[in-house]
């Protein structure tokens, strides 16, 4: 309901997919993104797109989940299977 996506765009190193969300409601919430397709991979990471954090997100199929805190700004990059 809090996260709002704020960005689409193709990875600066490659054709994964980066999304950008941020948390606007001051309160931490569980994000569920789902996908037109399997995921064949996705990674939380830092604004210059390197991978973080990985214990944090939980993929599975079309699905992936994670917290957000209060006025987080959180990068994803997915790539479609």
């Amino acid at each position: 309901e809090g996260a709002v996506l704020e960005t689409v765009k193709r990875a600066e190193d490659g054709e994964a997919t980066v999304l950008r969300l941020y948390e606007a409601t001051n309160a931490t919430q569980n994000v569920i993104l789902t996908f037109p397709r399997p995921l064949a991979a996705a990674a939380l990471c830092n604004l210059l797109e390197e991978d973080e954090d990985a214990a944090r997100l939980m993929v599975e199929g079309r699905t992936c989940r994670f917290r957000i805190k209060p006025f987080e700004l959180v990068t994803l990059k997915v790539s479609l299977g």
